[in-house]
């Protein structure tokens, strides 16, 4: 939900080599979320990189932050 009153930036990251940072090429990945907006679905596109770890958990981190006008 976005109940700032004005657009926000949803960004995700994902540890996908699980070395405990998010600092990684690949691994952050940002969507505009419009003022207003209540339980809807944002599409955060990422790309999983070749040397991702699979077959266990790995951090994720969803953070919303309002957009400061100039």
């Amino acid at each position: 939900m976005n109940m700032t009153g004005s657009s926000a930036k949803l960004t995700m990251f994902i540890d996908y080599n699980g070395d405990g940072d998010f600092g990684d090429v690949s691994e952050m990945s940002s969507a505009m979320v419009p003022a207003g907006t209540k339980c809807r679905t944002i599409n955060l596109n990422t790309s999983v990189p070749l040397t991702a770890i699979t077959g266990t958990s790995l951090g994720l981190r969803l953070r919303i932050s309002q957009i400061k006008q100039l």
